[in-house]
């Protein structure tokens, strides 16, 4: 595969200059989820079919040099190496700080019951407890939204975080954020139709200061 530098972004038109400088269009690039100016792509050289003389980048994943890799733990939860993950783009491999980070809240959600309306943040994620009870019995609920271009956040979907009953529930919580953190946004077009429950940033963050009161007063 060939590798390109996403060199501006412009609506649906994406450009990038492979080790070269050559500057070449890049295509499919939805795959990734929160491209931006200055990332590394990989992805296949393909002919234009309209144009034969040019070329263009069929975008596959984004390539992050690991600086201390680990496996990754979606493709651990099906035991083998899963090509299609986008966790870990299909290398099977993660960051361990990042994975570190997802391991350490799936934890907490895990195994300690929250108030009504905390919130988390991790990468392009905040989740919200939405329980209907702090009883450690029953399911405890966390909606899930993630931020877009605007700075806003959508929700995308709603987990159960206790109700598992696997062998690893925290690492296949962990695995499910990683997920649900890399895949593009227009994967989840059907439950943002269902959810409409979108927060602009300045709602956001009114959001934030009402519930420290909330958690004060608590």
């Amino acid at each position: 595969m060939e590798q390109v530098t996403i060199t501006s972004i412009n609506g649906h038109e994406v450009k990038g200059k492979d080790e070269d400088g050559i500057e070449i269009l890049v295509k499919k690039f939805d795959r990734i989820s929160d491209l931006k100016v200055g990332d590394l792509v990989e992805g296949f050289l393909l002919k234009d079919d309209t144009n034969p003389d040019d070329f263009y980048l069929e975008a596959v994943r984004r390539f992050i040099q690991l600086r201390e890799p680990v496996k990754c733990p979606h493709c651990r939860s099906l035991v083998i190496l899963h090509p299609g993950c986008v966790a870990c783009d299909g290398t099977g491999l993660v960051e361990k700080e990042l994975y570190d980070r997802y391991y350490a809240l799936a934890t907490k959600l895990r195994n300690k019951i929250q108030i009504p309306y905390k919130y988390f943040e991790i990468e392009n994620l905040v989740l919200v407890n939405i329980s209907f009870s702090e009883d450690p019995n029953r399911y405890q609920e966390y909606g899930v939204y993630r931020r877009d271009e605007d700075g806003g956040y959508t929700k995308i979907e709603s987990i159960t975080v206790n109700g598992t009953r696997t062998q690893s529930p925290i690492l296949e919580l962990s695995a499910l954020l990683m997920s649900i953190s890399k895949q593009p946004l227009s994967n989840f077009e059907s439950q943002i139709r269902a959810y409409d429950d979108k927060l602009t940033a300045d709602e956001y963050e009114a959001f934030k200061k009402r519930f420290a009161a909330h958690e004060a007063a608590y």
